[in-house]
């Protein structure tokens, strides 16, 4: 339920996601080539936290303290593009309850005013119309968490 990578560089923070489960990996890459996209792409995850503020070794340790052991499945809310990419967002309120414990209980920084929890379908340019996509008609399920520590170099 937890995979930890470990880094023997100086570590400058951590990011901590839920990966989607195999069953949801399929059923994403089969969705993707029918909305025409074709660009094969394999990391589907939701980033939980992605922090160069915390004290590493203080999450390590107490992580697990604050990680539900099972995942709700979420349901697709609708496509945005953020710069390069399409992400398709969830309707995951457990995912931003998890965002919001691990922020305020490691004192972990966030980029953006607002959590919005989703998957990345595709970087790079596109001309798909992503107001015109329907939206998948299955559940997205995670299957674990993945916690990196993060090295700028």
């Amino acid at each position: 339920m937890l995979e930890i990578l470990k880094e023997s560089k100086p570590i400058d923070g951590i990011y901590v996601s839920a990966e989607v489960s195999k069953e949801s990996k399929k059923a994403l890459k089969e969705y993707s080539k029918q909305i025409g996209i074709s660009v094969e792409y394999n990391d589907y995850h939701t980033t939980l936290s992605y922090s160069d503020k915390p004290s590493v070794s203080l999450v390590l340790k107490r992580i697990s303290e604050i990680l539900p052991k099972s995942f709700k499945p979420s349901l697709a809310k609708g496509f945005k593009r953020f710069d390069d990419a399409i992400v398709l967002e969830l309707i995951a309120p457990e995912l931003c309850r998890i965002h919001k414990r691990l922020n305020s209980k490691f004192d972990l920084k966030y980029d953006y005013d607002e959590y919005t929890p989703h998957i990345t379908l595709m970087y790079g340019e596109s001309d798909i119309d992503i107001d015109n996509i329907p939206l998948p008609d299955f559940e997205i399920e995670f299957s674990h968490y993945k916690i990196e520590p993060i090295n700028k170099d």
